[in-house]
């Protein structure tokens, strides 16, 4: 797995157990890992995995991504470490584009209601 960190994780005894599992590379959001800073604007799936150390990309819902489909990142992407392999989850979008599942800028659970 590329891109996790050696370093012991510090945190209180009650999320030592999620941290341990991070740390390990078995599971956790990748804010910084190999490449990337390279995933800006839109890129093929195939870029996607050729230019970062994502091992997969999946649509939300629907399995793996096809390797032509198109990926607006937004300039922020945050794949997700599960059993030692860093994946992109991405959810289908305007103009037959994907888009990162997880967002800069989320809505508010409930917003205006």
């Amino acid at each position: 797995m590329a891109g996790a960190t050696a370093a012991p994780a510090r945190t209180t005894p009650d999320l030592s157990a999620g941290a341990a599992a991070a740390a390990a590379g078995r599971f956790g959001r990748a804010v910084i890992f190999p490449g990337w800073r390279d995933l800006t604007g839109t890129l093929t799936t195939a870029e996607v995995l050729e230019l970062s150390a994502i091992d997969k990309v999946e649509v939300l819902g629907s399995g793996p991504a096809d390797p032509s489909a198109r990926i607006d990142t937004g300039g922020f992407v945050r794949p997700q470490y599960r059993l030692g392999e860093l994946v992109l989850t991405t959810t289908p979008a305007a103009g037959g584009l994907l888009v990162p599942f997880e967002t800069r800028d989320p809505t508010p659970c409930c917003a205006n209601h």
